[in-house]
């Protein structure tokens, strides 16, 4: 944006360049680039698709290879639907339409850009009446700054989530075996039933925070690769960052085995350079237990 602020700049600057490592990032999205003289374009990695006619729609699917999955998309017939019956090209139409296209569970952040006026209109989830101006002359101005964007629309008096309730599943296993996790939680201020979670496994390892399609429930699967106890915590977080404490610690065991088998241990060392040798020792642990 800093440097380029027309479309026809942007397509130039990515048609010089090797599009290798685009074509592995999009071959499930798109870049989709508008100037605030009308001009857009879909970019999906070496295909390039110009707006044709008074707009241009992205939504689930590639436009370029449809057969790949995600079209038909009803996202995408609600909004050309709604903007070929337009006569009011206004902002709120426009919260209409993200109103009647986004996905619960899926939207977090919608925006609307006001090109001409270097305006933009952010909202949070599916909140389509409240919403935060951004004046972006004004924020280019500043410098370099960022924001952690669900603080911006966290009501007053706010609550974190409950802690945790201890985390559920088993206490023992082996090594480079894969086993599944639950906990769950209430969020005192019932901000839309979704709750993410973040694991810590004692391995020195921790997920992401994580949103579970189930309200307030949390469930992930991991894999320790050393013998040893192991403390697995959870913790969690509301819609707008705000986090509860750290559940209270489920001890994991990942014993050794009793007798050292030297095929054994030749296969776990061989695993760790060639992954694909994992399944071979699954099967003999599976024989030896």
């Amino acid at each position: 944006m800093e440097t380029y602020s027309t479309v026809a700049e942007v397509v130039e600057y990515i048609e010089s360049h090797n599009l290798y490592f685009m074509n592995l990032l999009l071959s499930t999205g798109q870049i989709f680039v508008v100037d605030k003289n009308g001009d857009s374009a879909i970019i999906e990695g070496d295909d390039i698709i110009y707006r044709e006619g008074d707009y241009q729609v992205c939504t689930n699917f590639l436009h370029s290879h449809p057969e790949l999955g995600g079209y038909p998309c009803w996202r995408y017939k609600t909004v050309v639907n709604m903007l070929e019956n337009m006569t009011d090209p206004s902002v709120e139409y426009c919260r209409e339409i993200l109103n009647a296209s986004h996905q619960d569970g899926y939207t977090q952040y919608s925006n609307i850009f006001d090109l001409n006026n270097g305006i933009l209109y952010l909202h949070h989830f599916h909140d389509y009446k409240n919403y935060i101006e951004i004046n972006l002359t004004k924020e280019f101005n500043l410098g370099v700054h960022s924001y952690y964007l669900p603080s911006l629309f966290e009501p007053i008096n706010n609550q974190p989530p409950e802690k945790p309730d201890n985390p559920i599943g088993p206490i023992s296993g082996r090594i480079k075996t894969e086993y599944v996790y639950e906990t769950n939680t209430i969020d005192p201020d019932n901000d839309y039933n979704q709750i993410y979670y973040k694991w810590d496994f004692g391995d020195g390892t921790q997920s992401y925070w994580i949103l579970n399609k189930e309200p307030y429930f949390g469930k992930i699967l991991h894999t320790w690769k050393k013998t040893g106890n192991y403390d697995v915590r959870v913790k969690a977080r509301d819609i707008y960052g705000c986090e509860s404490e750290w559940s209270d610690p489920l001890t994991v065991a990942m014993p050794k085995n009793k007798a050292i088998n030297p095929l054994i241990l030749f296969l776990e060392r061989l695993s760790e350079r060639f992954p694909v040798m994992e399944q071979i020792l699954h099967q003999i642990y599976d024989k030896l237990a």
